[in-house]
């Protein structure tokens, strides 16, 4: 069964190679000629190596459409997440601007741009509301950037890292599919 999968299979990755070693003979033919099996064995045999070798050709076919699918998936979840980013380092800018014109004449607006779960105390201009589900927290300004925002910042910076790596990984193996590769039959 190896060998007769091993000719179709050269035959379907380099049929002129297949063409200099056996010709025009068929598969068929090579096989009752080198085994001198009956008419029904070779058949078997035959059909058997063929259907191995078209499931893995249509197999291969099922691969490619779902690593494709898997990177326009991770592409979207990486932009995503960059938005994310960049909104986060907006509102620690805004932070920081809302600090120095606090100090330097009182009257000023905080503006988290993207995140609608951080808003001003309504009460009080120092404190810094940040809500989650149905959880909210109370921020003062400083503590507001280094309890909150800059761990957060490094939480997305290290996310959009993962899924570049994996983004990374999953088209090396989408090019590695390119390649037909043998079946190993039992161990």
């Amino acid at each position: 069964k190896f060998y007769v999968y091993n000719l179709f299979f050269l035959k379907e990755t380099d049929p002129s190679k297949f063409k200099d070693k056996y010709g025009e003979e068929s598969i068929y033919n090579i096989v009752k000629d080198k085994f001198k099996f009956d008419v029904y064995y070779t058949n078997s045999i035959v059909n058997e190596a063929k259907g191995v070798l078209s499931s893995q050709l249509e197999l291969k076919k099922l691969y490619i459409s779902q690593k494709k699918e898997k990177i326009k998936a991770i592409e979207k979840s990486i932009k995503d997440l960059e938005k994310k980013f960049k909104n986060y380092n907006e509102t620690l800018d805004n932070l920081h601007m809302y600090q120095k014109a606090l100090k330097e004449n009182g009257k000023c607006k905080f503006k988290a741009k993207g995140l609608s779960n951080i808003s001003l105390s309504k009460e009080d201009k120092y404190k810094i509301i940040v809500r989650n589900f149905k959880l909210s927290k109370e921020y003062g300004l400083y503590s507001l950037e280094y309890d909150y925002l800059l761990p957060k910042i490094k939480s997305i910076k290290n996310q959009i890292s993962m899924k570049r790596y994996f983004l990374n990984n999953t088209k090396e193996s989408l090019k590695n599919l390119d390649n037909l590769k043998h079946v190993v039959f039992g161990k």
